[in-house]
């Protein structure tokens, strides 16, 4: 287990950020999970800041903004991205054991 600070931010499309100095809090990161089909991986970490858990998305390629650059390669990535979601899915049970047991 890890503990950090983070500040709440939000990235947008063109991968700006936008920092919310002002929520400050301390997080200890339960799990991380990194997940590959094809090309198009997502990393995720499970946080816990007190009572609270959190799901951060730490990596995500290529972004979830992006296109391919003709129909075929849009395609493809969306069925890596479905295959992506697929494989998620085998984890959120064990993730809300976790979340199950945080608040005892």
């Amino acid at each position: 287990m890890t503990t950090e600070k983070t500040e709440e931010s939000e990235e947008t499309c063109g991968r700006q950020r936008q920092e919310d100095s002002s929520s400050k809090a301390s997080f200890t990161t339960l799990s991380s999970i990194a997940i590959q089909a094809g090309r198009t991986q997502i990393v995720a970490s499970v946080l816990q800041s007190g009572s609270l858990i959190h799901l951060q998305l730490v990596q995500f390629q290529p972004g979830l903004c992006e296109i391919g650059s003709d129909r075929e390669e849009n395609h493809i990535l969306i069925q890596e991205q479905q295959q992506l979601l697929e494989k998620l899915q085998v984890h959120k049970d064990s993730h809300t054991l976790i979340e199950a047991c945080t608040k005892y």
